[in-house]
């Protein structure tokens, strides 16, 4: 049996070699086959596999080699211009390797287009991977800013799809149906079900968190130190919302690092010049090795401070850490600083907000993320077994199909 796993996130990454592990421990054959669709030229998915010793083919590019195309104005051109050569790309890997099923992490872009094309003409089972919590709940406002967009690059993917293998079966659809979606928790699942056209849907928790959940009682011991953790805005090529957020990390530094030891945290992916942070009065001293696994340094602070939009604070409930948030704003992203809301968990916005030593560690929360599972999703550790065996039968009932 063999599975294209197409990843994009170092995270998704780490989450696939562990579910082909564990195909390996249920004692079924499968052959992974990795497909990189990084933003940018080697980026965190390709590093993580390179890293592992996976073989894995990397998506062409003619564009921003470097550059990740949510930087650049001209994304949408530059993505026009790809259809063809990521089209006759994936018919190439197609071709040499006959695929039994093809794992995405998207649920309707340009790209997933292209797929459910190639899986409906090989009769292939297609199934989703929920990649993050923000997945099905993009705002209004950002449905509609995309909607042409993404209406022309599906229509011109479907096309090229359709003309470079020869066209499709007779019973071929241009919507992308899904044979299996991995879903983290009811909530997503009721919303998913509004969203898509899939056979099955199957509640199967957040298997990064949960397999983070199996380290709990590592041995590791913690500090009272402080760990601050970026949000992500750092890439982006908005001044204005760069500059707020270096300035709200500075100022949480220098403020609780009269209390105790602190440390920052820049996300993964994240290529900051941290020279720009010598004009906020930091060193390089105090960043944190973000190569390092998350769930390995969170265990090493009692105190964590992220965004309200933030899975960080989810990952602090598994490994029982006092959490505090902060935000720099409004943000197309809501689905966290609404369910930190539900928690109870503080957001503090300016360093007026600290007080001294004794009330800024006065608004850390302690939350039973367990009350929230429905939103969540499960957060014990496993499930992989469960998921193998799905994808296992899906895979099986499409081939009975077409037997």
């Amino acid at each position: 049996m063999k599975v294209i796993f197409i990843c994009s996130r170092d995270f998704q990454v780490r989450n696939y070699l562990s579910l082909v592990k564990s195909f390996e421990e249920e004692n079924v054959k499968m052959e992974p086959i990795f497909l990189s669709i990084s933003k940018w030229s080697h980026g965190g998915a390709s590093r993580v596999l390179s890293h592992n010793n996976s073989f894995f083919y990397e998506m062409p590019r003619i564009f921003s080699e470097r550059k990740p195309y949510f930087f650049k104005k001209t994304a949408f051109i530059e993505l026009l211009l790809s259809v063809p050569i990521l089209v006759y790309f994936l018919a190439k890997v197609f071709k040499k390797h006959r695929p039994d099923a093809i794992i995405v992490e998207q649920k309707k872009g340009f790209f997933e287009f292209i797929l459910s094309a190639f899986a409906q003409k090989y009769q292939i089972s297609l199934i989703l991977y929920q990649h993050g919590y923000e997945m099905f709940h993009n705002s209004k406002r950002d449905r509609i800013s995309t909607m042409f967009r993404s209406w022309v690059l599906r229509v011109l993917s479907y096309n090229f799809t359709t003309v470079l293998i020869s066209g499709l079966n007779s019973s071929s659809s241009r919507k992308i149906k899904y044979d299996l979606c991995l879903i983290y928790s009811q909530y997503a699942e009721r919303i998913a079900r509004q969203q898509l056209d899939c056979k099955e849907y199957y509640i199967c928790g957040n298997l990064s968190i949960r397999s983070m959940a199996g380290l709990k009682n590592s041995g590791k011991e913690s500090t009272d130190g402080v760990l601050i953790c970026s949000n992500g805005f750092l890439r982006y090529s908005n001044l204005k919302l760069r500059s707020k957020t270096l300035e709200l990390i500075s100022s949480l530094y220098h403020s609780f690092r009269e209390c105790a030891p602190v440390k920052i945290r820049l996300k993964p992916g994240e290529f900051v010049d941290r020279d720009e942070f010598s004009k906020y009065s930091l060193s390089s001293q105090v960043f944190a090795d973000n190569t390092v696994a998350m769930s390995s340094q969170l265990q090493e602070y009692k105190y964590v401070i992220c965004s309200d939009i933030s899975t960080v604070g989810l990952e602090c409930f598994v490994f029982n850490k006092k959490l505090l948030t902060y935000s720099v704003g409004e943000s197309p992203y809501n689905f966290f600083s609404s369910l930190y809301q539900k928690m109870d968990v503080n957001t503090i916005g300016s360093v007026a907000d600290h007080g001294r030593c004794n009330e800024r560690f006065d608004h850390f929360s302690d939350v039973n993320a367990s009350d929230f599972e429905f939103y969540t999703g499960i957060l014990k550790p496993g499930g992989n077994a469960n998921v193998v065996n799905k994808i296992y039968k899906a895979i099986q009932q499409k081939k009975d199909t077409y037997e």
